[in-house]
């Protein structure tokens, strides 16, 4: 449990994987300006308000209510809450990119089973739920996708900020250049340490890389649910799921139950 208990230092999850990742990222890095940037983000991770969580232990169940946070995650690991674990039943709304995929890796490696209940949203929907050894999805529940890591905004954002990098490297910036990438700074390394995470993590569990943006592929600011044949296509494999699951009429009735009425949210349905 030694993996576990690094995360009780008080440094959260900086100190056993992050920093390193960023360390990585720095020698890759040449500018001047991005090595500075990543310095800068190393001492900032972590620091900004968390919503907590509700975390039940009952048996070998694990019950968890509410977003993934790194405060969540650095609980569930310096109680050794995963020690003797075979089920996590989560409700969440999705959260933070980084804890969540740290709490992923952790029910891969044990082959813990997952159970979404309510709902399942982004980060939720994009780490937690695929990391199963067995996923089930409620009577009530519904998976949520909006975007990831690699959605087409942060995409060209990236290639933007590596662009005007360029120029000032090669002594051929633009006015307002320096002062582009001193606001964006913070912004591109936390994209690009998320790109390399999600990566990493979906080669890990063998699922396509596309998950999270399969619905943003023609298009920016949708929202999506998939059919069980669709997951099965990306590498989400051994669902178990009600009746009739991500049908439309499925899709109507479970916002009517969540939102308290069918129009609240345009959910699109990918087969």
């Amino acid at each position: 449990m030694g993996f576990y208990r690094v995360l009780a230092t008080g440094r959260l999850l900086t100190d056993f994987i992050f920093v390193r990742k960023i360390s990585n990222l720095l020698r890759r890095v040449t500018s001047g300006v991005l090595r500075s940037a990543a310095v800068a983000l190393i001492c900032m991770l972590g620091s900004r308000p968390l919503i907590a969580a509700e975390v039940l232990r009952e048996g070998e169940r694990l019950r968890i209510i509410g977003e993934i946070t790194q405060r969540l995650v650095a609980e569930i690991g310096a109680k050794d809450r995963l020690e003797g674990v075979r089920s996590i039943e989560i409700t969440s709304p999705g959260g933070e990119l980084l804890p969540a995929i740290v709490l992923a890796r952790w029910i891969r490696e044990a082959g813990i089973n997952v159970k979404v209940s309510g709902i399942c949203a982004s980060a939720c929907a994009n780490y937690i739920f695929p990391a199963g050894r067995q996923k089930f999805i409620a009577a009530d529940a519904l998976l949520v996708w909006h975007g990831g890591a690699f959605q087409r905004n942060f995409v060209e954002f990236v290639d933007e900020f590596e662009a005007v990098s360029e120029r000032i490297d090669v002594g051929v910036g633009l006015e307002g250049d320096s002062d582009y990438l001193k606001r964006s700074q913070e912004k591109y390394i936390n994209i690009k340490v998320q790109q390399a995470q999600e990566r990493k993590f979906y080669e890990l569990i063998g699922v396509d890389k596309s998950l999270p943006i399969v619905g943003k592929l023609d298009a920016m600011g949708k929202v999506w649910t998939l059919s069980i044949d669709a997951m099965s296509r990306l590498g989400i494999r051994g669902v178990v799921a009600p009746e009739q699951y991500a049908s439309i009429e499925y899709i109507e009735k479970w916002k009517s139950g969540y939102f308290g009425r069918a129009d609240a949210l345009q959910i699109d349905l990918i087969e």
